[in-house]
């Protein structure tokens, strides 16, 4: 728990030639992040730190952060964006993006990946558990997503380089509708865009 970002920032003096991908929830980033990221760059280690930011601290059962706008009497709090923080620290390279939008997570990586020091992309999108618990409050159901066998090529590429727990193998990739929570990402990464929503 918030040990990426040491290790990081030791990885990045000895991989010179690699980039260096350190990651944290943004409850942790909190709680145990911040001397690790002015240690890294106060010492200028070239790393990316991925911020994964869902507004909930979702390892322990959803408690508020510092990041969340919560009521605790008697006022509501003031939330620190993690985004401020980094920039005020000095951060070479500070970068907000949809967690839930493939396009933009990868054109940052991208820019990041060019930086000669530490970047900070955050990567914003609210928790699955949180927000389907919220639908079913709301009453929205949930539309999980299926394979167009129409167009399907057994590529695997849902399987091998995506890994959701909820798109299964068996002589063909299928998505499970209990565990699919209609996130999307799917079907943003399948090159044949045989990933569609259920009707």
């Amino acid at each position: 728990m918030g040990s990426s970002l040491g290790t990081g920032a030791g990885f990045s003096i000895t991989l010179k030639d690699k980039s260096v991908v350190s990651l944290i929830g943004d409850s942790t980033f909190f709680h145990a992040g911040l001397s690790g990221l002015v240690n890294a760059i106060y010492n200028r280690h070239k790393m990316i730190l991925i911020v994964l930011d869902n507004h909930t601290t979702a390892m322990t059962g959803h408690q508020p952060n510092p990041g969340i706008k919560a009521k605790i009497l008697p006022q509501s709090t003031k939330p620190v964006k993690i985004e401020d923080i980094a920039k005020a620290m000095g951060a070479d390279y500070v970068k907000v993006v949809n967690a839930f939008v493939v396009r933009q997570i990868t054109k940052a990586l991208e820019e990041a990946k060019n930086v000669n020091g530490v970047s900070v992309i955050i990567t914003r999108g609210a928790c699955a558990l949180v927000s389907a618990r919220e639908k079913r409050k709301k009453g929205i159901p949930k539309i999980p997503f299926e394979i167009d066998y129409n167009k399907c090529t057994k590529c695997r590429v849902c399987i091998d380089e995506f890994g959701c727990p909820a798109i299964v193998w068996t002589d063909k990739p299928w998505i499970d509708p209990i565990l699919c929570d209609g996130c999307g990402v799917c079907a943003q990464i399948c090159p044949e865009y045989a990933i569609v929503r259920r009707r």
